[in-house]
C-alpha cells in the first residue's frame, strides 16, 4: 500500500510532523492489527521508555546513591511514593525491574477474578486497542467495587504491591479511584470504582475481552464506542487542553470509521454531557 499524492496534500488529523498520506497509511495498518498485537507493541514500547528513562538517570550521575529512589519520585510523585516505599525508599538497593508492563496489570487482574470482582481496562491501553497505539506508564481499570471486597482485594495484591485499604474504603463511598502500586517496577495501577457516571454500568456490560501472549491470557478492555466515551469525558474534566487525550480521541475515530456505533454514542455521549466534543471529533 503506497500513499498517494492526492492523500499527501490533504491535512493531517494526528501529528502535524507526519505526512497525511503516511498517516493514512498508518491509520489503515492500525485498523487491519489485532488488538492482541496492539498491546504487545504497546507494553515493549512502555517497558522501553522504563528502561530508557533509567539508564539515563544512571548515565547522568552513576555514583548517586538512591537511584532507584528518584526513579520511583519521578514516576509516581513525592508523595505516592512516600506511601508506597516509606523507609525502604532510602538507597539503591532494589533490584533492576524492567517487568512487561501487561504482566503487572495481569497481576492486577488476576487479584480481581480472585474476589470474583468485574473489571475493565480503560486509559491509554485501552485506547491503543481501537485507536492508535501509544507508550504509557501506568494503567487504569473500573472496577465494580464495594466495601466488602476491599480486604480480599488488599490480600490478593499481597506484598508485591503498595495497597492502602483506608484509600479503597474512600474511593468506594465517593465514586472515585484508589492508587496501588506495583513496588519492584515503581507501577502505578489506577483503579475507578464504577458508577462514577449513569453510563458506567452499562460500560461494564459491553466490556470485550482479548487474549494476549503465550501462554494467553485473558484481558477486559472497552469497547471502542466505550473508551472513546471515556476519553471525550476526561478531556472535558481536565478543562479540554488535553493534546494527548485529544489525540487519543481522534485516533479511535479515524481507525474505528464506520465500525463505531453513532446511536450508541450520540446517546451516551448526551447523558454525560460530551455530546458536542463527540460532534467535534466526527466533524474532523
Amino acid at each position: 500500500m503506497k500513499p498517494t499524492s492526492s492523500d499527501a496534500r490533504s491535512r493531517a488529523l494526528l501529528s502535524e510532523d507526519t505526512d497525511p498520506a503516511v498517516e493514512r497509511l498508518l491509520i489503515a495498518l492500525w485498523r487491519d492489527m489485532t488488538p492482541s498485537a496492539k498491546l504487545r507493541r504497546v507494553a515493549s514500547a512502555s517497558s522501553a521508555v522504563v528502561a530508557l528513562a533509567r539508564a539515563g538517570a544512571r548515565a547522568r550521575d552513576p555514583q548517586t546513591p538512591g537511584l532507584f529512589n528518584a526513579f520511583a519520585v519521578s514516576k509516581l510523585g513525592p508523595r505516592l511514593a512516600a506511601d508506597a516505599y516509606g523507609a525502604r525508599l532510602v538507597s539503591d538497593s532494589e533490584p533492576e525491574v524492567l517487568m512487561d508492563h501487561l504482566a503487572i496489570v495481569a497481576l492486577v487482574v488476576r487479584a480481581l477474578d480472585s474476589c470474583g470482582l468485574r473489571y475493565v481496562i480503560g486509559g491509554s491501553l485501552a485506547s491503543s486497542v481501537s485507536g492508535e497505539p501509544r507508550a504509557t506508564l501506568d494503567a487504569d481499570l473500573m472496577i465494580d467495587l464495594d466495601e466488602a471486597s476491599i480486604a480480599c482485594v488488599v490480600r490478593g495484591l499481597g506484598s508485591d504491591f503498595y495497597a492502602d485499604a483506608e484509600a479503597f474504603r474512600r474511593a468506594v463511598r465517593q465514586r472515585s479511584s484508589v492508587n496501588v502500586v506495583h513496588l519492584a517496577s515503581a507501577t502505578k495501577i489506577d483503579l475507578f470504582v464504577m458508577g462514577a457516571t449513569s453510563i458506567e454500568a452499562q460500560q461494564m456490560d459491553r466490556r470485550q475481552l482479548i487474549s494476549i501472549g503465550s501462554p494467553p491470557v485473558d484481558l477486559y478492555v472497552y469497547t471502542a464506542e466505550d473508551i472513546l466515551l471515556q476519553k471525550l469525558r476526561w478531556f472535558r474534566l481536565g478543562g479540554e487542553v488535553s493534546e494527548r487525550q485529544w489525540r487519543d480521541v481522534v485516533g479511535i475515530v479515524a481507525v474505528q470509521g464506520e465500525r463505531l456505533d453513532r446511536e450508541y454514542l450520540r446517546s451516551c455521549a448526551a447523558a454525560i454531557g460530551v455530546l458536542d466534543l463527540l460532534e467535534r471529533v466526527v466533524r474532523s
